[in-house]
């Protein structure tokens, strides 16, 4: 819980300094800041978390820079359902609103977005990683965070060199091809497995449903092909639909979650954190763990907001 809040603090504060560089000193102007939500899609499980993180940071912004400034900003959240289709089509009534600086949810946003904000004028402050998409000139969505690919590789890199030196790593990954994110990491990374033979053997990318109801059948024909890392960096749905064929077959593969369906979210659907033993969890972000460090002493700062 800590990881996903944390992830929504990082990225409104980015766009509290964005507001810092872009607004006048004036007596208590109010900006609304618009927040891309999933409150009804596939990430609902995790979204008051991620909702709870950005007030926290606009209530902490408000009293610490804002009041400095005479502005104050207010988080007002949409639900896009995750959904590229839903998102534009809430954009003309968010533009109406006259935002500066939004908070987007991920790649549906992205997509439908990106093309429109140079125009509109607005900065989109992205919580997701980034996709191959989104490498274009002149884009208004910033990504604190590098590609899911640049993420998964990373991991996929590091493994390779401490568990199966020598020899490259033989994994599979399921994703689905229905959301454009999801599907840029199917692409990304049998690309990077095409080049990089001498460190990972791809078994397979399956493909299965956004929301898929058993995946077992799938989970045994790779772990039959050799697979010994299992990527999921997608939802939590296929990551738990994994999870759950992975304790019905039995074996305990090393599953690889992403920062949206980390173990910490996991746990409380599969059971107990015990049946997280042995998976991975890979972003490229900044984790506040119990060690005393600066990150975890924002989140500490921040807690009392989310009450």
């Amino acid at each position: 819980m800590q990881t996903l809040k944390s992830w929504a603090a990082r990225t409104a504060t980015v766009a509290g300094l964005c507001l810092s560089a872009a607004l006048p000193a004036t007596a208590q102007t109010v900006y609304q800041v618009p927040a891309m939500s999933d409150f009804s899609g596939p990430f609902s499980s995790i979204m008051p978390m991620m909702a709870g993180g950005r007030e926290a940071v606009a209530t902490w912004w408000n009293a610490e820079v804002g009041a400095k400034m005479g502005v104050k900003i207010e988080v007002k959240s949409y639900d896009t359902r995750y959904d590229a289709a839903q998102t534009a089509s809430l954009w003309p009534g968010v533009l109406a609103t006259k935002p500066l600086v939004g908070l987007s949810a991920g790649g549906p946003d992205t997509a439908a977005l990106q093309q429109r904000l140079p125009t509109d004028k607005v900065v989109m402050i992205s919580g997701s990683a980034a996709n191959g998409s989104g490498w274009r000139p002149n884009q208004w969505v910033l990504t604190p965070r590098p590609t899911f690919v640049h993420e998964i590789t990373g991991f996929i890199e590091w493994y390779q060199k401490t568990k199966t030196p020598g020899r490259p790593v033989k994994v599979a990954m399921f994703t689905t091809e229905a959301s454009p994110s999801f599907a840029d990491m199917a692409k990304g990374v049998s690309a990077y497995a095409k080049a990089s033979p001498n460190l990972v053997n791809l078994v397979e990318m399956v493909f299965v449903d956004v929301q898929p109801t058993d995946v077992t059948l799938q989970l045994r024909r790779v772990l039959n092909a050799g697979a010994e890392v299992i990527l999921v960096p997608t939802n939590i749905q296929q990551a738990v639909a994994v999870k759950r064929a992975m304790q019905a077959l039995g074996k305990n593969v090393p599953i690889v979650h992403g920062l949206q369906n980390s173990p910490g979210m996991l746990q409380k659907l599969v059971g107990s954190m015990a049946a997280m033993e042995g998976d991975y969890e890979v972003h490229g972000g900044v984790i506040t763990s119990e060690e005393d460090t600066e990150a975890k002493r924002f989140y500490d700062l921040l807690v009392p907001g989310t009450a």
